[in-house]
């Protein structure tokens, strides 16, 4: 049987279009209350045109710290899927390698 799950993105913008507050919601979530979050990075595979499409939003009072570390720690999760979806252990490793570089670099950037 087929079932439709939604998953709900609100962002709420100031007079200039720039992103105030960003909030999701699962339906099937345990908490099915929205949750806020400072930014989103969401990534689309359009299989007919064989190209990504991409949506990056972000609050306009994020710390520009934590915007590297979100991207840091999204190269890491990227290992991990690799991983998951394709089973290549080669690429896994070199992802992982790189965000372990990447947030040695963050890290003492703001020490």
């Amino acid at each position: 049987m087929r079932r439709t799950s939604k998953v709900n993105i609100s962002v709420t913008l100031d007079d200039q279009n720039v992103p105030e507050l960003i909030t999701w919601q699962a339906e099937e979530g345990k908490d099915i209350a929205p949750k806020v979050v400072e930014a989103i990075n969401l990534s689309f595979w359009n299989g007919e045109s064989r190209e990504t499409m991409k949506m990056d939003l972000w609050t306009k009072k994020m710390p520009v710290h934590e915007m590297k570390m979100f991207y840091v720690d999204m190269v890491g999760s990227l290992s991990d899927s690799i991983i998951n979806s394709t089973g290549d252990a080669a690429m896994s490793k070199e992802l992982k390698e790189c965000a372990e570089k990447l947030m040695k670099i963050v890290e003492s950037e703001f020490k």
